[in-house]
């Protein structure tokens, strides 16, 4: 019977260590044909892309609209007040832990494929000439804010400007590898420096509110 169970153990110790190290791709498109509108779709693939599903939700419902009650000046103000200063320490947190955790992001991503493909032409020669400076300034700045956030491979970029056509026409495509262990390894690093970052926060916001209190 001892026999069965570490045979039984050693069986899950592998299946679990071969599920932590299994490559998982999130795959990321966007095909905007001529003439119609544009299509943006995202998948997960597993094992070699034997296995892929779309992680694209449907989209809710709007829930119907409620009449606002109405509130004196006085109240709104203080509304208002109160919500400013909840996004702003909300994103006071996220910067911290973000500039705490951006290495071990950075090192834990890969982005194998980075794949854009544009074509167009506007009404005017010199509008679209223009147009393709502004295109290719953007495209490589989203590159390297992508770059600088994972890791990347060689980017594929290509911007055709049409000098005697009126039409807009992109495909794009970006590829993210990582396994079960480079997700572990990011939340316990987002993990640690939330509370870390909420900690000394606390402090700073106990040592604001006691600050002058004399009794």
């Amino acid at each position: 019977m001892k026999i069965i169970w570490l045979v039984v153990l050693a069986l899950f110790v592998l299946l679990l260590g071969f599920c932590l190290f299994v490559r998982v791709r999130l795959i990321f498109t966007f095909d905007k044909p001529r003439g119609g509108k544009g299509n943006f779709s995202a998948n997960i693939e597993l094992f070699g892309g034997r296995f892929r599903k779309s992680l694209i939700a449907p989209s809710a419902d709007k829930a119907p609209c409620r009449e606002a009650k109405p509130q004196s000046e006085a109240s709104n103000d203080v509304a208002f007040k109160d919500k400013v200063q909840k996004y702003y320490q909300a994103f006071v947190r996220a910067r911290y832990i973000w500039l705490g955790s951006k290495s071990k992001v950075r090192k834990n991503v890969f982005a194998e494929k980075i794949f854009l493909n544009v074509r167009f032409g506007l009404d005017d020669a010199a509008a679209t000439g223009l147009a393709v400076g502004t295109v290719w300034a953007a495209a490589y700045n989203v590159i390297a804010f992508l770059s600088s956030v994972i890791r990347i491979s060689e980017p594929e970029v290509e911007i055709t400007p049409l000098f005697d056509d009126e039409l807009v026409e992109a495909k794009a495509e970006c590829i993210l590898s990582f396994t079960a262990t480079n997700i572990i390894s990011i939340l316990l690093a987002l993990g640690f420096n939330y509370f870390s970052v909420n900690r000394k926060l606390s402090k700073k916001e106990k040592a604001a509110i006691n600050y002058g209190n004399t009794n």
